[in-house]
Order: C-alpha cells, then structure tokens, then sequence
C-alpha cells in the first residue's frame, strides 16, 4: 500500500471493514434476521466507493 498516501490507507482499511460487515449482514451468508439483510446491499455499495475513493488519495510521482 505505499502508492497511496497515509489518508488513502485509512480510508481504504475502513472500506474494507466496511464491506466485511455488509457481507456479515447478507441473508444467503450468515442467516441474518430479517431487518439486517435489507441493509446489506447497501452497505456493500457504500464501502466500494469508499473503496473507489482511495485513488485521489495517492502518493506523488517523483522523477
């Protein structure tokens, strides 16, 4: 992870955090109640972009 900034790998672990706990969520996974399964496709959305949002997030080029 050295090609992103400090920032950019933070973001990027919570993204990760993120989606493990959507999928944790998902019906088909874990057999989550009712309520929580609704929220898990969401949740998995969400934390791509979060996922997507580290690439502004880069270290500069020195050449």
């Amino acid at each position: 992870m050295h090609k992103y900034t400090r920032t950019g790998n933070i973001i990027f672990w919570i993204g990760i955090v993120i989606f493990i706990i959507g999928a944790a969520m998902h019906e088909n996974i874990t057999g989550a109640p009712e309520p929580y399964t609704s929220y898990a496709r969401p949740v998995m959305i969400l934390s791509v972009i979060v996922i997507l949002l580290t690439n502004f997030f880069r270290n500069d080029k020195k050449k």
